[in-house]
């Protein structure tokens, strides 16, 4: 039920009642991370297909921009906050999220409960050599775990669905319980809302370069940068010339839009 103000709610799952914060039009759910592994293993147990995505800033601005990435959403099982200043737009708004789910932290802590568990994941998506890198990485962290197998997909266009479908085949003949996509946003979103139905009754997560990161291909900020909100910063630094316009540019406009739902009461329904 929607409260008065429009602003949160609750939806029901199978395992109860999840609490859900609109944040800048973005309906977000309140899990913490092992509440939101223990979703999963539910989602993934139904048999019927789910998509999962982390939304950051830079999500929420493209969600205003992008006609795919708004209608993508609306496919999603679960919504979780990547970012720290989304949970911090949630205690603006009074509406506080009890913290954030990042894709690059969910990746591996789901990686640790299947080694016991017994799900097989996919990685479909990163650079070239990190999705191999990275089954080795956990394979050694994780006795017992079993990665149903690894696509590269490089540089694959939204344009060819042909290619497209040939690789959620791919996923859905490797017997995949849970595919991780990382394309990159909104291309990953936009291609799981595609192409979920095609790969069988797995759930689909977008992590991003969460890949990148466990292969150590790509720098990770620390953790203690991370719990400062300054992660954004860390990679800007490390990265500016992919990162320059995404940070400085494009995103201030979540301010904005933060600014209209906390003072004229907005809640960017469509």
């Amino acid at each position: 039920m929607k409260s008065s103000s429009q602003q949160s709610e609750t939806c029901e799952s199978g395992s109860g009642s999840i609490r859900r914060v609109n944040v800048c039009g973005l309906w977000i759910h309140d899990l913490t991370l092992p509440e939101t592994i223990e979703e999963i293993h539910r989602l993934a147990g139904s048999g019927q297909p789910h998509a999962v995505f982390t939304p950051n800033v830079d999500h929420v601005v493209l969600y205003h921009r992008c006609h795919d990435l708004r209608r993508a959403y609306t496919r999603a099982s679960l919504v979780l906050p990547d970012s720290f200043y989304v949970v911090l737009a949630s205690r603006l708004l009074g509406k506080p999220l009890r913290g954030r789910v990042m894709g690059s932290a969910l990746f591996p802590a789901f990686c640790r409960e299947a080694a016991t568990s017994g799900l097989r994941p996919f990685i479909l998506g990163g650079a070239p050599g990190s999705a191999e890198r990275a089954v080795q990485v956990l394979n050694e962290r994780f006795p017992g775990l079993q990665f149903a197998g690894t696509c590269l997909a490089p540089a694959v266009s939204l344009d060819d669905d042909e290619r497209n479908r040939a690789i959620a085949q791919e996923v859905k003949d490797a017997g995949a319980d849970v595919v991780f996509v990382a394309f990159g946003a909104p291309k990953q979103e936009i291609w799981i809302a595609r192409y979920l139905e095609f790969m069988g009754g797995v759930v689909a997560v977008g992590i991003g370069a969460a890949i990148d990161f466990v292969a150590g291909l790509q720098h990770a900020p620390p953790d203690w940068v991370q719990r400062m909100g300054l992660g954004w910063l860390d990679r800007l630094i490390h990265n500016p010339r992919r990162l320059a316009r995404r940070y400085l540019f494009r995103d201030p406009l979540f301010l904005w839009l933060l600014l209209r739902q906390r003072i004229f009461g907005e809640t960017f329904e469509r």
